[in-house]
């Protein structure tokens, strides 16, 4: 600043003229007089001169404080610019969703599908009408979460109404009938809960709403032909789906995503429970059980050790059957074999519930002859692809031959903690690539054509040891889509 120089010339100007004047007074009294006016007058200057730079050191920013203004500046011109991105991002996200509504209603909507459609909106509605009449504070939040799922459902309900006449329409339609009843079951849970203040099943309504969200959405994606991954609520790197191979051509691909594991009816042993959220990484599975010719091409290929044919062509007369007498290492064998493995249990229930939520069998609640072969009624297996496949389009998930899986058999393993791929039994590797030393009993899924209905149920146990074959047992097999050590297993 250049304000202080200024001052300090100015009071070296009247000093100058103080001091001439002195010099040039006589001893005379009145230039004594002027001389102690002078004086005064300086002081009086000098005075008002230190005043003038208090103001000015309180005026004058220090480098410190011109710094931290700098700063603040430049963190706020940090945030817009972040703003600004974020902004741009949302305009092109609400654009490429405005373009893929776009094309779809470029499809006539179906007459069925529109009125279950708003069927379900006025559903949704009471549903909404009823969570706002909580009065208990601590459940807000999840309150809060149940309006969000509800408003994606409205979301997705929009591009359901977008997706007539497309190849799957009759698949679209059913899901839209299914996920109606799941939403009157929802209702039911949250009238019940109107004044209670118990979160947990509170928690567990919000948690079943939101597995039907995912698993709709998984289901959209199929019907309009995409091949991205289901995304889930736990964050993971999504996985599309990669074009199979000769050996992945009678495979499904089955999207990574959640599911409720075990029994939801309290029907079953107490292995069944308690029932869990589980994370599935994406896989392969065989569209049908393995059949008796596929593994005769195993055994001609491989000179591996011949079965008994006479017993086998009894309950499996062609070689369009599910192959049967097969013990847990003739599975593990053709498997490795064949470059693919066993489902783990949890897989295996995964996949056999279809992206169907707490179902008693892949395609619902109720079960009949013409669902499945079982009950001893047709007494030997069907021919694979006999009956309609489930949601993921496999074929005798339940009932024909049960399936040999992976794990060891834990009477209590549902009680452990996890929540994300779950094994039983040691590491995965280590099992398929040295199962010939196992002995432990191994879990058998799926019921079988000779077993009743609650042995067809998804979430129903059981387990033989490794070297047991029967007229029961057959198997089919699965490919993990990422190598197996780079999977999450009993996260």
């Amino acid at each position: 600043m250049k304000i202080k120089p200024m001052i300090w010339q100015i009071f070296g100007l009247f000093a100058l003229i103080g001091l001439t004047t002195i010099i040039g007074c006589n001893d005379s009294n009145e230039e004594d007089g002027q001389l102690s006016d002078l004086l005064e007058l300086i002081n009086f200057q000098q005075d008002q001169i230190a005043g003038l730079n208090t103001r000015l050191n309180l005026l004058e920013p220090t480098e410190k404080e011109i710094l931290n203004q700098l700063g603040t500046l430049e963190t706020k011109f940090i945030a817009l610019e972040k703003l600004q991105d974020n902004m741009q991002n949302q305009q092109k996200e609400i654009g490429q969703l405005n373009d893929r509504i776009n094309e779809l209603a470029k499809s006539t909507t179906l007459d069925e599908l529109i009125d279950a459609v708003l069927e379900q909106r006025t559903q949704i509605g009471k549903l909404d009408d009823r969570i706002n009449n909580i009065e208990n504070n601590t459940l807000d939040e999840l309150l809060n979460t149940i309006s969000v799922q509800t408003q994606k459902l409205n979301d997705v309900e929009n591009l359901i109404a977008q997706l007539a006449k497309k190849p799957d329409n009759k698949n679209l339609v059913e899901t839209v009938n299914q996920q109606t009843k799941e939403i009157n079951n929802l209702q039911n849970q949250i009238r019940e809960l109107k004044n209670t203040t118990d979160t947990n099943k509170l928690t567990d309504a919000i948690e079943e709403q939101g597995l039907i969200l995912t698993n709709l959405e998984a289901r959209i994606q199929v019907i309009e032909g995409k091949k991205t991954a289901a995304t889930t609520p736990i964050e993971e790197i999504e996985t599309e789906e990669i074009e199979p191979s000769d050996r992945e051509k009678n495979m499904v691909f089955i999207r990574s995503g959640l599911f409720k594991m075990g029994d939801s009816f309290g029907e079953g042993d107490p292995d069944e429970q308690p029932t869990k959220t589980i994370h599935i990484e994406a896989f392969y599975m065989d569209k049908h059980e393995v059949t008796v010719g596929e593994y005769k091409n195993f055994i001609e290929k491989t000179e591996n050790e011949e079965l008994d044919w006479g017993k086998i062509k009894k309950y499996a007369p062609t070689d369009n059957h599910p192959i049967v007498y097969v013990t847990w290492y003739d599975a593990m064998n053709y498997a490795l074999w064949a470059g693919k493995r066993l489902p783990t249990e949890a897989e295996w229930e995964y996949a056999a519930r279809g992206g169907l939520i707490s179902k008693r069998y892949p395609w619902g609640d109720e079960i009949s002859i013409e669902n499945a072969n079982y009950g001893g009624k047709v007494k030997r297996t069907s021919q694979v692809g006999s009956y309609t496949p489930n949601g993921y389009g496999l074929y005798d998930m339940v009932g024909n031959a049960s399936e040999w899986c992976l794990d060891e058999y834990n009477e209590t393993f549902y009680t452990t903690v996890f929540n994300k791929n779950p094994f039983s039994g040691g590491h995965v590797k280590r099992i398929i690539f040295n199962f010939e030393g196992i002995q432990s009993f191994r879990v058998i899924r799926g019921g079988s054509w000779s077993g009743n209905k609650a042995d067809l149920r998804v979430s129903n146990r059981n387990s033989r040891p490794p070297k047991d074959a029967a007229r029961l047992f057959g198997f089919r097999c699965v490919k993990s889509v990422k190598a197996l050590d780079l999977i999450n297993w009993n996260g």
